[in-house]
């Protein structure tokens, strides 16, 4: 979903915000027809901040979901809050590995 990374570019701090608004708003529904244990990563490929109005190395937030997912204090999804939470500070190449594990798919490490 390009909207976020549009307004990053386009240093539109309100669009950006109203956008990601919008997806937040569309994520009730789309976990409520989730499959049962079934796994869920929700993360962006990389960060546009407005500030700076290009891609750039900033961490991104990145939220797991589904059994098995060891709960943390975090209850917003964000920077800042991401930045204090249980998955700690990932690269993007550690997600899918990390979704197999959940979903008890990951070879067993030494196997």
């Amino acid at each position: 979903m390009k909207g976020a990374d549009v307004a990053g570019h386009d240093g539109d701090a309100a669009a950006k915000v109203a956008f990601v608004e919008r997806v937040d708003a569309a994520m009730e529904p789309l976990l409520g027809a989730f499959p049962s244990g079934g796994h869920l990563a929700l993360l962006a490929d990389h960060a546009t901040p407005v500030a700076v109005r290009d891609h750039s190395g900033d961490a991104v937030p990145v939220a797991f979901w589904g059994p098995g997912v060891r709960p943390d204090a975090v209850e917003t999804f964000g920077e800042r809050p991401a930045a204090t939470g249980g998955a700690g500070r990932l690269r993007g190449r550690d997600v899918l590995p990390i979704l197999l594990n959940l979903a008890g798919r990951a070879e067993k490490f030494g196997a």
